[in-house]
């Protein structure tokens, strides 16, 4: 476990990949709510469907190491 507290309203805009993934305009309105919620840019990628639902990956970037540490801690992950 990473440990460590989600920032509250994170944890909710992640809770909801699975729902709006459903269609090209949720996924890119949650796109648009995890850049506010983060305040960084994010990007959904699904790459290919499978029996289960569709498999991807979400990229959020940043400009420097601090960035990445406020990121970091936005997300409830300790510093290394």
């Amino acid at each position: 476990m990473l440990g460590g507290k989600i920032e509250p309203g994170v944890g909710t805009a992640v809770a909801n990949i699975a729902r709006a993934m459903t269609t090209v305009a949720g996924a890119a309105s949650l796109e648009e709510q995890l850049a506010d919620t983060l305040a960084a840019a994010v990007e959904i990628r699904v790459h290919r469907k499978t029996r289960r639902g569709e498999q991807g990956e979400i990229a959020i970037a940043f400009s420097s190491l601090d960035e990445l540490n406020g990121l970091l801690a936005k997300l409830g992950v300790a510093e290394a």
